[in-house]
C-alpha cells in the first residue's frame, strides 16, 4: 500500500479549505470594522493577494509535480476501503493513468498561469464578490 498516491490528492483540498477559511475570516473582520455588518466593495489587501497568488501556485505547482512523479516512479496502488468481500476500491497507476496524469499535469499548470494573469488584469478593475 503506497499513501503518497493520496497527497496530490488532499493537498489541493487542505490549500483550498485554509484559502475559503481565511477569506471568510478576513470577510467577518472587515464586517466588524465597518459595524454595520455590510462589507459593499470588500477586496482583500494588496499583501494578501499576493500571498493568495504565491500559495495558489506553489499548491499548483506541488501538486502537478507529485502528480507526476508518482505516476512516472512504477506501479503503486492503495486500497481505499472494500465495498464487498472481493470488490476493493482502490488508486492504482498502469501506463493508461500515467499518461492520463502527465497530459492532465500540463494542461493544469498551463491553465494556472493563464488563470493568474487574468486575475492580476481583472483584480486592477473589478473586485468581485459574494456578499450582498
Amino acid at each position: 500500500m503506497d499513501k503518497w498516491i493520496l497527497f496530490p490528492i488532499l493537498l489541493p483540498v487542505i490549500a483550498g479549505s485554509g484559502l475559503l477559511s481565511s477569506a471568510f475570516l478576513e470577510y467577518v473582520r472587515a464586517a466588524k470594522r465597518h459595524g454595520n455588518g455590510k462589507t459593499a466593495g470588500f477586496a482583500p489587501s494588496e499583501g494578501n493577494l499576493k500571498r493568495i497568488h504565491i500559495l495558489t501556485g506553489t499548491v499548483l505547482v506541488l501538486t502537478a509535480v507529485s502528480a507526476a512523479g508518482l505516476a512516472w516512479t512504477g506501479d503503486r496502488s492503495l486500497i481505499v476501503f472494500h465495498l464487498m468481500k472481493d470488490i476493493p476500491i482502490c488508486f492504482r497507476i498502469d501506463d493508461v493513468g500515467r499518461l492520463f496524469v502527465t497530459i492532465v499535469s500540463v494542461v493544469w499548470v498551463a491553465a494556472g498561469i493563464y488563470s493568474f494573469k487574468i486575475l492580476w488584469i481583472v483584480s486592477d478593475s473589478i473586485w468581485y464578490s459574494c456578499s450582498a
